[in-house]
Order: structure tokens, then C-alpha cells, then sequence
């Protein structure tokens, strides 16, 4: 074995470094114990008086800085061309962006409108309730005053035919006692045996009747 190969592989030699004390071990690092050198486990934190060392990783050569060429003139047209492009969408983003602007000015507007209007129409809503209240109102003692002119009235009503059904009794009674009286009257006159009395007696019946039933004329 060459001695380049043994100190590349001696974690003694130049090709390795010192892992720091509270670092955590690798795959492949070794751990120095009892003089000899082992490999260390994996994922193990490192102590004050652990000896653990990692192999150095080579460096890739940086590559060299290639000398910037210049652009020719059909790459400068081109980036003219795009520099044109990306201007014009840069216009057309600022006139759509004052467009909405425009249009949430306009819709603030509207908004500010229907808001106002919306107020607007509560307190009417508020005084139209109002009104239909009074006039519930109005609707209800008229209702009432109905009832009691149609009571009054019924009551009205019924007076006279109280009076008419009295009347009627009265006159009832009133011929029926008159006919009872004539009846009793002409009963005499039927036993005298007196043509020429009984004549004029009947003649003069309808007078007597009429005074006996109170409808004889003054």
C-alpha cells in the first residue's frame, strides 16, 4: 500500500478534518477509542472528549468565466421586438386598470344611491305604518259605534212592534169582551116577542157596536 492511499485512509491524515464538539455523526465517519480507530454510528451527537473525524470533501474546480460575447443585431431586434411587446401590455394593464377604476367609482356611486334609497324608503315604510295604525285606529271605534247604533237600533225596532203586538192584544180582548156584550145585550131582545122592536134593534146594531168597540164617530 502506497503511503498517499494510507494517510487518504489514516482519519490521522491530511484528508480529514475534526467533527466540532455537539455536531452529529455521518455514514462513514470514524471515532477514535481505546488508540484504535473505528467507524463511527450514524446520527450521535458529539462530546467534549469524543475524538470523531469526517473525510474532507474534494472542491469541484470552479469553471473558468467564458468572455461575454456581443449580441448580434438580430438578437438586439429581437429584444427591441419583446421590449416593445411587454411596453404595450404595460399600457393596455394601466388603461384596464383606470377602467376599473372607473367602473368601482361607478359602482360606489350606485351603491351610495341604493343606500340612500333604501333609508329613504324606511322612513316611509315607518310613516305609512304609522298612518295604517291611526287608521286601524279610526277603522276600530267607527266598528264600535256601528255596534252600538245597531244595537240601539234593534232595541229602536223592536219598540214599536211591542207596541203594535200590545195593541193587537188589547184589541183582541177588546172585541172579544164587545162581542160578549152583544152577545149578552141581544140575548133579552131574542125573548121579547116584539117584531117592531127587534127590527130597529137590529137597524141600529152597527151603531151600537161601533160605540161599544170605541170606533164610533165623534
Amino acid at each position: 500500500m502506497s503511503s498517499e492511499q494510507t494517510t487518504a485512509d489514516d482519519p490521522s491524515g491530511e484528508g480529514w478534518r475534526d467533527v466540532m464538539t455537539g455536531g452529529v455523526t455521518q455514514h462513514g465517519n470514524m471515532v477514535r477509542c481505546d488508540g484504535h480507530w473505528g467507524e463511527a454510528r450514524p446520527d450521535e451527537t458529539v462530546f467534549d472528549d469524543d475524538v470523531v473525524r469526517r473525510r474532507i470533501e474534494p472542491q469541484q474546480p470552479q469553471p473558468e468565466p467564458q468572455p461575454e460575447s456581443e449580441p448580434d443585431a438580430a438578437t438586439i431586434e429581437e429584444l427591441r421586438s419583446e421590449v416593445s411587446y411587454v411596453q404595450n401590455l404595460l399600457g393596455e394593464s394601466r388603461q384596464r386598470v383606470t377602467q376599473l377604476e372607473d367602473l368601482v367609482g361607478s359602482l360606489r356611486a350606485i351603491n351610495e344611491a341604493q343606500e340612500k334609497a333604501f333609508e329613504a324608503a324606511g322612513k316611509e315604510n315607518t310613516d305609512l305604518q304609522h298612518r295604517l295604525n291611526v287608521v286601524a285606529t279610526e277603522w276600530a271605534e267607527q266598528a264600535e259605534t256601528i255596534r252600538r247604533l245597531q244595537i240601539e237600533l234593534d232595541a229602536a225596532q223592536q219598540v214599536p212592534q211591542a207596541i203594535a203586538d200590545r195593541f193587537e192584544e188589547g184589541w183582541n180582548q177588546g172585541t172579544a169582551r164587545a162581542v160578549e156584550t152583544i152577545a149578552e145585550w141581544l140575548e133579552p131582545i131574542r125573548a121579547v116577542d116584539n117584531e117592531h122592536l127587534a127590527n130597529e134593534t137590529l137597524q141600529h146594531l152597527p151603531q151600537i157596536m161601533r160605540h161599544l168597540t170605541g170606533l164610533a164617530q165623534d
